[in-house]
This record gives C-alpha cells, structure tokens and sequence, in this order.
C-alpha cells in the first residue's frame, strides 16, 4: 500500500513541532535509501526565474535546510547554483522529478554539474515544487547517493515528498476550513493515493472511468490542488481520509 509505506516515512515527523524538526526526521527516514541532505525553501517568482542564473541567486525563505557544512560556500556550490536544473523541471513537471530527468548525467553539457555534485557524494536530486497565489512558490530538494529504488518505493518516496511539502509550504491566503468532499470523491481520491488507475478504481466501484476521473478532478478543484498527486497530499494532511461526511 503506497499511502502506508508513504507515511511510514513520515512516521517520526513532528507535525505541529519547528519545520526545521520536520525536515530533520524526514530526511532521518529517507536515510536507509541515500538520503543525505534536504532543503524546503519559499520564494518569489520574477521574470525568467526558472533560468538558473536568475533561480541561483534567489533570496530564499528556508523552513528546513539540513546540508553538509563544507558545502555551503565551496566552489561546487557556487557552480552548481548556478547550472542548477531544477527551476526548468519545476516548470516541465507537475510531480516530483530527479535533476537526471531534466540533465541526463551522460549529457556533454551537464558534466561539470554532475562533477560538482559527486564531490560530495550527491548521485541525483529528488525535487518538488508548489505554485502559490501571487507568484509564490515553496520547493522541497533532496540529494540521495543513488537512485536504485522498487517501483514501490518510488512510489511511497514519492507521495511522502509531496505530502511533506504540502506541510513545508508557506500558508496561503486561501487556507481556509476544511473542504467538503462527497463520499464518492472520498472513494476515488483514497483509491488514487493507494497508486490505482481510473480503470482499477472503475472495476471496484462498478463505474465508468471518465465518472472515475470526473469525481477525481472535481476533489482536485476543491481541495486547490494543482494535480493528482498534489490533491491526495491535501486530501490526506486534511485527515479526509477514511472519514465520511454527515
């Protein structure tokens, strides 16, 4: 079960504690698959911010950084910033992505990247961004030392990131109340956090798919999520699940 296996990685995260706490036990949970640095921070978006010679020199609003000490202000860092492909991901991909996805390691152009990087042991980059009202954005990064994962563990690192990053976010405006989800809504969106297809989720509620997809993309607009697997991080971090309305 994705969403079991997801929250085991959360298990140990304060919820109501510092971000800073946050970050630190959920980096401690990912550690047994490579992990070894995490980075949840919020900024503004401007003109061309997804050029990683504007991205790099971003004034940030950290709510959990957990780095190596020597790497903050070495050379690697300074490169790296500066050829960082994560902004460009963030703009192709509304999921969670590897920097590989966007800067293949074989690539001639992402070499010295990549050098900078294995110098202190990074292999890839596990990022996940989140687009807010006023050209607000909060992005979550996580180096690991390989990316030799089961398709279900990639599945539960996945789903945890987003959920933690729906936790890591700054506040919203628009935060306001607990949504209300009709029970076949409730049904479907529960059925996508354990990682079904719409055909799955049709077989099992004896239903058509695009009903199936019609009451996922109507939880989606009312929990203000941007896509799937967003609106199943809102879904679950709002105790919606397994919870049934009046």
């Amino acid at each position: 079960m994705s969403l079991v296996k997801a929250f085991d990685l959360l298990a140990n995260c304060s919820w109501d504690g510092s971000l800073q706490a946050f970050g630190e036990a959920y980096l401690d949970a990912l550690r047994p698959f490579g992990a070894k640095s995490l980075w949840s921070r919020s900024f503004q978006l401007t003109r061309n911010w997804h050029d990683p010679e504007v991205s790099g020199r971003y004034k940030t609003d950290d709510h959990a950084r957990i780095r190596q000490a020597d790497w903050l202000g070495s050379a690697a860092q300074r490169y790296a910033d500066r050829h960082c492909p994560l902004a460009m991901g963030a703009t192709r991909f509304q999921r969670p992505f590897f920097a590989s996805e966007i800067a293949p390691h074989e690539s001639r152009a992402y070499a010295d990247y990549w050098a900078a990087m294995a110098e202190f042991g990074v292999r890839d980059t596990f990022a996940a961004s989140h687009f807010g009202p006023r050209r607000t954005a909060t992005a979550l990064s996580i180096w690991f030392t390989g990316t030799d994962f089961s398709p279900a563990e990639l599945q539960a690192i996945r789903l945890s990131t987003v959920i933690a990053i729906d936790h890591l976010r700054a506040p919203e405006p628009e935060d306001e109340g607990t949504p209300s989800l009709t029970p076949r809504e409730r049904d479907c969106l529960a059925f996508v956090a354990e990682g079904k297809s719409d055909w799955e989720i049709s077989v099992i509620l004896a239903v058509s798919q695009s009903t199936v997809k019609f009451h996922v993309d109507n939880a989606r607009r009312k929990l203000g999520a941007v896509n799937r697997a967003h609106a199943v991080a809102r879904f679950v971090t709002a105790g919606l699940i397994g919870v049934r309305p009046d």
